[in-house]
């Protein structure tokens, strides 16, 4: 039985409300998942009271980008306190961060001929009680929806990705300093899906950071990019962890969930280390 450690809901770029996603995950056989909404705890309180209802363990996470030279990193966060009071405040900095910088893309966009209402990307009164974080993600939905481009990958390479007409880079903490906010809320911090194109010399830096793991499983990894970095966290004495990304968004994602993750023993060992960090 895998633990999911890499889901999203619909307080960042995930599609599924926190209760959706708890009862596709029971739907999956899943007994334990991790939601790493990014730059936001805020779907962790409704999911874990409702986990608890129908058997699945809901850990606390969240998924940040750091800046390493001029490479953005993600980072999973796992087990921290959702409650911490200045990784509150920071991550509604972050939040609010992403809201100026959607405006900023959406009118980029607009000015290319597309049509997007930023009014559109923010949730009504009747949807989550918060904008949470609002992401590129949210943007290449409407880009579709609206016909100006066929599809995700359309959207990204064409006008909103990091060499797009549309791109506007994010503020975001330097490594170091998104390890200590993670370990300073009594998290354990992991290097996300590092076989997206990342160069020698940058997964050194990230590694000599004091990061406490790599995700080794992931839907983007090769066979062989897992034996690398499984056999990398052996030699630098990290942990491991993995999941499936999930958003929600498609067919292949539902074919993902629960495919990709850790065993019950590689998930004590991350609780263990966070628990000995808590004290």
């Amino acid at each position: 039985m895998l633990c999911d450690l890499h889901t999203h809901t619909n307080f960042s770029d995930g599609v599924l409300t926190p209760i959706q996603l708890i009862d596709k995950s029971s739907a999956f056989g899943l007994s334990t998942i991790a939601i790493t909404d990014h730059d936001s705890t805020l779907a962790f309180t409704e999911a874990h009271q409702y986990g608890l209802k129908n058997n699945i363990d809901v850990i606390s996470g969240v998924e940040l980008s750091a800046s390493v030279g001029d490479y953005e990193a993600h980072i999973l966060g796992y087990f921290i306190n959702p409650n911490d009071k200045y990784l509150l405040q920071t991550l509604d900095d972050f939040r609010h961060a992403r809201k100026t910088r959607a405006f900023k893309i959406v009118e980029k966009l607009n000015n290319l001929g597309a049509k997007i209402n930023i009014d559109d990307l923010l949730p009504n009164e009747n949807e989550t009680k918060s904008v949470g974080a609002i992401g590129r993600a949210h943007i290449a939905r409407k880009l579709v929806a609206s016909g100006f481009v066929k599809n995700f990958s359309d959207a990204f390479r064409d006008y909103i990705g990091n060499d797009g007409p549309a791109f506007v880079p994010k503020p975001h903490f330097t490594i170091h300093e998104t390890v200590e906010l993670i370990a300073n809320a009594g998290g354990v911090s992991f290097l996300a899906h590092p076989g997206r194109n990342i160069e020698e010399i940058t997964l050194h830096t990230i590694v000599k950071s004091g990061i406490d793991g790599i995700e080794v499983y992931h839907p983007s990894h090769k066979k062989y990019v897992e034996r690398f970095y499984h056999s990398l966290a052996k030699e630098k004495n990290m942990l491991i962890s993995g999941g499936s990304d999930f958003h929600g968004g498609g067919n292949h994602e539902e074919e993902n969930l629960g495919k990709f993750g850790v065993s019950i023993p590689q998930l004590n060992k991350i609780k263990m280390l966070a628990e000995t960090r808590k004290k």
